[in-house]
């Protein structure tokens, strides 16, 4: 007889005891634990036959334990198989890394270029342009390019014409690059617009180099303010400034780090608008039915451009210049 409920949850009861050595129980578990290696042949034999089967895809067993098919037919297939999927999925893995590096190179190129260009340029004609600024501060009394650089040179070294350099170089890379980088993006928005030589409409390129000439004053302004203080201050030391970038910064403020920045706006927009102009319509009457231009032709299809475009915005550079040199001091002029 079978064991009462309230039996059977006596451990010490006698019949329980009896139940529990019995031999009915001991066969019942020796069915399922008695013979591991039947249990063992027949998962074996599962892992086995269901890839060639396909049952692995349908549960999930191809994919989780990335059993390549044909598994079981040869000895040598799996170690033949693995190293070639791992090949294959490193390759894809390295290609679209690849892949996304050199798109968001492409998205920034102009900012980098522009970024690069714009200090090489800056290093190149930094003398030139430190003499240009005290002419132009000195107003009536100037004594000209030559003998600017040569009292420069006498008095001060030839270091006194980098005066402010470093700062000049930090300031001018973002500069450039929002100019250029501007001018990229908007002419890609307008590209429906361009010509078989990449040429927008006249209005459309004035605009969209005003604009790209707009958005540097940002830094063009500040940038120059400290090129000139610093130039100003190796020339006439008794101003109170010191010879540093901090100590310009320290004296005139974020506000006064920005006064003449209406002359300078006044200079930027309308000097971006023709060079982008200008350029396009050179380069695209010297390029003609070429795919693209050599070097020597794209920097003299840009030298062109520049140099009218300069000429016609020298004074409102003036006026900045005269501006920026008054920064910090009582009665200092305005654009009006």
């Amino acid at each position: 007889p079978r064991l009462h409920e309230t039996e059977m949850c006596n451990p010490a009861h006698p019949r329980a005891l009896e139940e529990e050595h019995s031999p009915w129980k001991q066969r019942k578990m020796s069915v399922w634990f008695g013979q591991p290696r039947c249990f063992l042949l027949v998962l074996f034999a599962f892992l086995a036959l269901a890839p060639r089967s396909g049952l692995s895809d349908r549960v999930g067993v191809q994919a989780y334990m990335q059993v390549p098919r044909g598994f079981g037919s040869a000895p040598s297939t799996w170690s033949n198989t693995v190293p070639a999927i791992r090949k294959d999925r490193l390759e894809n893995v390295l290609q679209s890394q690849k892949n996304m590096l050199i798109g968001a190179v492409k998205k920034v190129e102009c900012f980098i270029f522009g970024a690069v260009g714009g200090a090489s340029g800056t290093l190149a004609i930094y003398p030139a342009e430190a003499a240009k600024m005290r002419m132009q501060a000195a107003g009536a009394k100037s004594l000209g390019f030559f003998p600017t650089v040569a009292k420069t040179v006498h008095s001060e070294g030839a270091k006194g014409l980098y005066r402010g350099l470093s700062s000049t170089l930090m300031g001018v890379a973002p500069e450039k690059a929002i100019m250029l980088g501007a001018n990229k993006f908007m002419r890609q928005a307008t590209s429906k617009h361009q010509d078989s030589q990449g040429r927008l409409p006249i209005g459309l390129e004035v605009l969209v180099g005003s604009l790209s000439g707009l958005g540097q004053v940002l830094f063009s302004s500040p940038k120059e303010m400290i090129m000139l203080q610093m130039q100003l201050a190796g020339k006439n030391l008794q101003n109170g400034v010191k010879a540093s970038p901090l100590g310009i910064i320290r004296k005139l403020g974020l506000k006064g780090l920005y006064e003449g920045s209406s002359a300078t706006a006044l200079r930027e927009v309308p000097f971006a608008a023709l060079y982008f102009t200008a350029y396009s319509q050179i380069k695209g009457a010297v390029q003609g039915d070429r795919d693209s231009l050599p070097f020597l032709e794209t920097l003299g299809s840009a030298t062109a451009a520049a140099i009218p475009a300069a000429w016609l915005t020298t004074p409102a550079d003036v006026l900045k210049t005269r501006m920026q040199a008054q920064a910090g001091q009582v009665g200092a002029r305005s654009l009006r």
